[in-house]
């Protein structure tokens, strides 16, 4: 198909325009260099690992995003843009295919659900692709929506190899474009200067991170499953998917009744809808989840703690309080022996599903705290159908002598609103963010035990002071400085020592 003399004149000053960048253009300098460590969507896995930019220049907020990129071996421009639009559902992009350039892609149009409630694109007129008056459009308005080729403008492509610090215009396609570790690939939507020229594209904007909306503070995905489920605990324990998703709240016992899952009557059977709530893990076998999101190693998470794995323990009551509990049971005159029944699985992480940290010295899931999925009402004796916080750990410094002696109105009051779960810190592992988290059976065990669920937890406001990460300044946070002082590097020590004393000060001002 022949092209009018007027789109000819615009394609041949559009590739002169690159060819003109390419060579004496040299490197734009962005204001703000990109650290690959704060962003928090990746695709792929390996050991390289490279950023993904687009600036859609349209005057919205967040008008320029990242993602992050793994892979190993030998990877293309093409190859990460493909897979970060298949990480992300809310990024939509139109490729275009050039069978006259050795079958390579461009990109015609890009959108980004900017709201989390879906995008949908409306096609322009007068054609597909390059063929079109460059007139299609987001559905919503307040959505990322840019596309051209000869009427509006067009997607320019640059390069960084030094955290965006300086950009150079790509004198290859994306599908040619080799990546190494290191690299960033930015994508801007530039508008063509009045009277339809082509005009020099400027570099993306320093990108922030997609809107969270859509994010889930729970494991969200199977990635990889090996051995056998539930042999020795039934059927209603073999089902792997149970993992993801928040954890179970109620329970359906074989007669029918329905209960909350609490402390002292945890996940068992099926949920209220004859739906599994927990798998029972065989010796040798392992689940591994992933997050829709990088799992942080946050200072600001209570008690340093990243994540949680949600088994099903519970704590053993003494006789005189009754062997079976339910929603009737006031929990204000049941008393905890100080014991639990629970069993060990190991539990790993990874930030790309390659290289994995084992907690081979515990914490181990399914162990402490068992799940308390409401909370109690101490005026009237009873349950409310309000949460507790998946999202927050309980204490780790308290031990089942904690518990001892204790109602479980009291042992409530000890969780400080956690819904339980097993705490797990991501410093020991060395990892500042991981992805996914692999639990697995222990060595001999032939029943198997329990896990339901994990959650991402979530920071708190920075308090002066306050040691603990939970929130409030008490003595406690000198004893954790005091603690830390004894097992640091002299500079550590020095630093934990004066925080101490500063968290003392503060508590003992007038």
């Amino acid at each position: 198909m022949r092209l009018k003399k007027s789109r000819m004149r615009q394609v041949i000053g559009m590739l002169m325009a690159i060819f003109l960048v390419t060579i004496w253009g040299g490197a734009s300098a962005l204001a703000d260099t990109i650290d690959f460590d704060s962003v928090e969507n990746w695709a792929g896995t390996g050991a390289n690992s490279a950023l993904f930019v687009m600036d859609w220049n349209d005057g919205k907020e967040a008008a320029s995003l990242k993602w992050g990129y793994r892979w190993d071996g030998e990877a293309s421009g093409e190859e990460m843009i493909k897979a970060i639009a298949a990480m992300d559902e809310r990024l939509f992009i139109r490729l275009e295919h050039w069978n006259n350039f050795g079958g390579s892609w461009t990109l015609y149009g890009a959108g980004y659900d900017l709201d989390g409630k879906g995008f949908t694109y409306v096609p322009g007129t007068g054609g597909d692709f390059h063929y079109s008056n460059d007139d299609g459009h987001p559905e919503d308005p307040g959505d990322h929506y840019q596309e051209g080729w000869l009427h509006t403008g067009y997607w320019s492509y640059h390069l960084s190899s030094d955290n965006g610090a300086t950009w150079s215009y790509s004198n290859v396609g994306m599908t040619g474009r080799e990546l190494s570790d290191g690299d960033i690939d930015g994508w801007r939507f530039e508008p063509f200067e009045t009277g339809g020229d082509y005009g020099i594209a400027a570099p993306p904007d320093t990108p922030v991170n997609p809107p969270s909306e859509n994010k889930s503070p729970f494991a969200t995905k199977i990635v990889e499953t090996h051995g056998t489920f539930g042999t020795g605990s039934g059927l209603a324990y073999s089902h792997p998917d149970a993992l993801v998703g928040k954890p179970s709240v109620r329970i359906k016992d074989g007669a029918g009744t329905m209960s909350r899952i609490k402390m002292v009557e945890p996940a068992w059977i099926l949920g209220p809808d004859g739906e599994p709530l927990i798998t029972s893990i065989d010796d040798g076998a392992f689940i591994t989840v992933a997050f829709d999101h990088d799992v942080l190693d946050d200072p600001n998470n209570p008690y340093g703690i990243d994540f949680i794995v949600y088994g099903n323990a519970f704590f053993t009551a003494k006789p005189e309080s009754g062997c079976m509990f339910d929603d009737t049971t006031d929990m204000s005159t049941a008393y905890l022996t100080g014991g639990t029944w629970c069993e060990k699985v190991m539990v790993s992480v990874s930030p790309d599903g390659i290289t994995w940290y084992h907690y081979k010295d515990g914490p181990y899931g399914d162990t402490l705290f068992p799940t308390q999925a409401h909370k109690w009402d101490v005026a009237s004796k009873s349950w409310t159908d309000e949460e507790m916080a998946w999202t927050r750990p309980v204490d780790p410094d308290l031990s089942l002598s904690n518990f001892a002696d204790k109602t479980v109105e009291d042992a409530m009051r000890m969780y400080k609103g956690s819904a339980g779960g097993t705490g797990f810190d991501l410093k020991i592992s060395g990892f500042s963010r991981i992805r996914y988290v692999r639990v697995t059976g222990w060595p001999g065990d032939t029943d198997g035990a329990e896990i339901d669920a994990f959650s991402d937890v979530a920071p708190i406001a920075d308090l002066d002071g306050d040691l603990m990460r939970d929130g409030r300044r008490a003595l406690r946070d000198v004893t954790r400085g005091l603690k830390r002082a004894t097992v640091s590097t002299e500079a550590q020590r020095d630093e934990a020592l004066m925080v101490a004393m500063k968290t003392l000060t503060m508590l003992t001002a007038p």
